[in-house]
């Protein structure tokens, strides 16, 4: 395997976001240790589109109005409640049909992947990812699956 130290100029003392005191952190072959010209090369990637953007956001703001007006303004509730429901459920349908980086089948992993990515993260070993990691996209089927629950439970609530 390559190391740090078989890179001159590189930086040993830091790599990425992370510090080490000491050696350097080992790199998998094939890897490139970033060392201060690399970064000129490198160039911003824009990896989801504008309709997952905007979803995300307002998702969030769905989401703090139904929480803050929960148990003060009905109306305000229901509407954010709703929008919510479609917001996830629009989600869903661009996870099938929207554009790569967008596709369910981009970022969700089995299990076992996404345990082993989780143990190779806590020992500073883990794969970096275009999008989602394995864990993230564990979390946005969970965050989604979650939603659905709580939207479904406040319409059914409503109906009675």
């Amino acid at each position: 395997m390559a190391t740090a130290s078989q890179f001159p100029g590189a930086r040993l003392r830091q790599f990425g976001r992370y510090r080490f005191a000491g050696a350097a952190p080992t790199l998998r072959p094939g890897a490139v240790f970033p060392s201060q010209k690399d970064y000129s090369l490198m160039q911003e990637i824009r990896v989801w589109d504008w309709f997952v953007r905007f979803g995300h956001w307002a998702l969030a703001a769905g989401f703090i109005a139904a929480y803050i007006s929960a148990e003060e303004i009905q109306w305000v509730h229901e509407v954010a409640g709703y929008s919510v429901a479609a917001i996830v459920l629009a989600r869903v349908v661009w996870g099938f049909a929207g554009p790569r980086r967008a596709r369910f089948a981009d970022f969700i992993y089995g299990p076992r992947r996404v345990f082993r990515y989780l143990f190779d993260l806590i020992r500073f070993r883990s794969q970096r990812y275009v999008g989602h990691s394995p864990a993230g996209g564990a979390m946005v089927v969970a965050l989604l699956f979650l939603l659905t629950v709580t939207t479904a439970a406040g319409m059914t609530e409503l109906a009675m």
